[in-house]
């Protein structure tokens, strides 16, 4: 296997993990609202702070906001080595100039919203931080579709 069809596999891989954890924010907020005791965002903290993988043990489990930062750091690794296979800097990669073009700007700056909707999850859990990593997400996607190779 070549290190392109390796980083493209791990960058996909990872892809699916981020769909998968802000898909599962976003679950957890739509049925936390719908609580008549008003404490979804408490709750919000309890599913932040539970611990991952939920068997084995329990010093080994992580908190699942750190498994969050986890997928994302793997993207954002992957992601600067594919550019790298092509020869492409990061600034290119910001500016537009590079292989992908200006949609990998947008991309980017797509994924910083949703890094920050992490800090938010991470820091103070909320329906609003969900649903903004949930946009993010789908964005991210759909740019990546749209970016030409």
């Amino acid at each position: 296997m070549t290190a392109l069809r390796l980083g493209a596999f791990l960058h996909l891989l990872g892809a699916v993990l981020v769909t998968g954890y802000t898909l599962f924010w976003v679950v957890m907020a739509v049925t936390l609202g719908r609580e008549d005791s008003g404490d979804s965002k408490r709750l919000l903290g309890v599913v932040g702070a539970s611990r991952w993988p939920p068997a084995g043990p329990y010093r080994f489990r992580l908190p699942l906001t750190l498994v969050g930062w986890g997928i994302l750091g793997s993207l954002a690794m992957t992601g600067l080595f594919m550019a790298s296979l092509y020869g492409t800097g990061f600034m290119e990669l910001v500016s537009g100039e590079g292989a992908w073009g200006g949609g990998m700007a947008v991309k980017l700056a797509w994924f910083g919203v949703l890094l920050a909707g992490q800090v938010g999850i991470t820091l103070r859990p909320s329906a609003a931080f969900a649903y903004l990593n949930g946009v993010a997400t789908v964005a991210i996607l759909l740019f990546s579709a749209l970016l030409r190779h």
